[in-house]
């Protein structure tokens, strides 16, 4: 098994074992991500940290182009999945989204890694 079918496994076991959870146990679920999140500037540098490793073996295997496609498929299944709490989540980002600056603050990490990809694919199909 390569590093690819690693990942897609690990993805496939952590997806099948939220479900569960979700569905026997939600309250054990959410009481596990309440404590996660507690240092949120540990589970960033934890989050890096793996964008980096699962990155660098994606972009060993794939082209930064089919690596966008896949981002957009993912993105959309995330917004689907997001849907039903999107009353909660605009509720949640207007206080953020009135003080642009406080958002700028918040979110640089996420504006500057998909600027990044956004930039890569452009210039891979463009060039």
């Amino acid at each position: 098994m390569g590093s690819i079918e690693i990942l897609a496994v690990i993805l496939a076991v952590l997806v099948l074992l939220k479900l569960v959870l979700w569905l026997i146990n939600p309250k054990y679920l959410l009481r596990v991500a309440e404590a996660m999140m507690k240092n949120i500037s540990l589970m960033t540098v934890f989050f890096v940290a793996i964008i980096v490793v699962v990155g660098y073996y994606i972009l060993q295997r794939f082209s930064i182009v089919e690596i966008g496609a896949l981002l957009l498929f993912s993105t959309m299944l995330i917004g689907v999945g997001l849907l039903p709490l999107y009353p909660t989540i605009l509720k949640a980002m207007r206080p953020l989204i009135a003080k642009r600056f406080a958002m700028v603050q918040s979110l640089w990490l996420a504006f500057l890694i998909w600027g990044v990809i956004a930039i890569m694919v452009l210039y891979a199909v463009l060039r």
